[in-house]
Order: C-alpha cells, then sequence, then structure tokens
C-alpha cells in the first residue's frame, strides 16, 4: 500500500512538499447508546479522520489511508 502524507499549502496555494509528515492514526474503540432504540453498538474511530470503523481495526484508515498505530507500536 502506497503512504499517505499530510503537506502544508503555501501563499500560491500550491504545496510545500517540505513539510511532509506520514499520516498517522489510532483506532479508538468507542461504545454508542441510543435510549430511544435501546441498543449499544461498539465502533472503532479514527483519530486522524473521524471516520467509524464498523468490521475492526486494520493496519490502515480505508477513509483517510492513514497508517493505523498498533499495541506493537506502543513503548512501554
Amino acid at each position: 500500500m502506497e503512504k499517505v502524507y499530510r503537506v502544508q499549502i503555501n501563499n500560491n496555494g500550491m504545496p510545500n512538499f517540505s513539510t511532509a509528515k506520514e499520516l498517522t492514526g489510532e483506532w479508538e474503540l468507542r461504545i454508542i447508546d441510543d435510549d430511544s432504540c435501546k441498543w449499544t453498538r461498539k465502533r472503532y474511530y479514527c483519530s486522524a479522520c473521524g471516520s467509524w470503523q464498523t468490521y475492526g481495526k486494520t493496519d490502515y484508515c480505508p477513509d483517510c489511508g492513514a497508517k493505523m498505530k498498533g499495541e506493537e507500536d506502543e513503548i512501554n
């Protein structure tokens, strides 16, 4: 899979590639409660773009392409 980068735009509206940083994020498990319907659901939320993933954690966000950090990336 290709890497996705975030770059800043200069005053002329052109990308400034010297500011490129690889887009990364983390999956955040969130519980959605709806008292009116009496259901509870678990969803994963992308910290990079705010999209919801229903089918579990993946290595990349399917919406923004960010490389998602996992437990193996954590430093103890």
